[in-house]
């Protein structure tokens, strides 16, 4: 990689406003167009000032930002290189940037039903024998668990096991951040007997579903468990706005 790739913005100067943020951008952008590569090794700090038009406390920024979203990394004897872009890298920090509320939690569990249920039929799908035992026998030992602390590992254990029987790594990165989401409302929630009672019903019936190789079925009762988990979510929102 050559500072071709820089070529075309030298004579467009980043205007003040934003100068972090559009120094970032204007770096994915190189990077979604293939100007720059897995491997390519980004120009220094100096040359950035120049390319970009900018000084260098907003390059630094912007490159700190970039190698917390895992898009470069810094290398031993200076300099940033563009990472692997693998899934893992890019999707680890999403729990970070998002924060669920009253207003949002709506939209959130409409992707999980959107990306998990997916993952059951696709699970459900799956050829992956081993992994369909694991994830009965999971859900089976969640009968006898008398501690909401269990039942949460446990609960975390379940759907990580479902996105990797899907076999898709982004999908699984993605359902893992939405998972994240809003684990202090959960957390209160899974103190409540009958909320867990249900839940490990409703984690057998996705199971038995995905291990009879059902897809249809498997994504209505990961369907019917979404729902469930969203209610208990909606009703503790409530009460913290009644003791508030």
């Amino acid at each position: 990689m050559t500072d071709d790739a820089f070529s075309q913005v030298r004579q467009e100067p980043v205007r003040r406003e934003g100068l972090a943020e559009k120094v970032l951008h204007r770096i994915l952008g190189l990077i979604r167009s293939g100007n720059l590569q897995s491997g390519d090794k980004l120009p220094s700090e100096r040359d950035l000032m120049g390319i970009f038009g900018v000084s260098r406390p907003p390059i630094r920024e912007a490159l700190s930002a970039l190698n917390i979203l895992g898009v470069v990394e810094s290398r031993h004897g200076g300099g940033a290189m563009v990472t692997d872009l693998n899934a893992q890298r890019l999707l680890g920090p999403l729990d970070f940037y998002l924060s669920i509320s009253k207003q949002n939690i709506g939209d959130m569990f409409d992707c999980r039903q959107l990306l998990e249920t997916e993952a059951a039929g696709r699970a459900a799908s799956s050829q992956d024998s081993k992994g369909k035992a694991e994830l009965s026998e999971l859900a089976s030992s969640q009968k006898q668990f008398k501690d909401s602390v269990s039942f949460r590992i446990a609960d975390k254990e379940f759907h990580e096991k479902i996105s990797k029987l899907a076999g898709n790594e982004m999908l699984s990165r993605l359902n893992d951040g939405l998972y994240n989401l809003g684990l202090e409302i959960r957390r209160e929630a899974s103190e409540d007997v009958a909320t867990v009672k249900q839940s490990v019903k409703e984690h057998m019936l996705i199971a038995e579903a995905i291990c009879d190789g059902d897809p249809d079925r498997a994504r209505q009762e990961m369907t019917n468990h979404l729902v469930s988990i969203e209610r208990s979510t909606q009703e503790i929102f409530s009460k913290q706005e009644v003791a508030s």
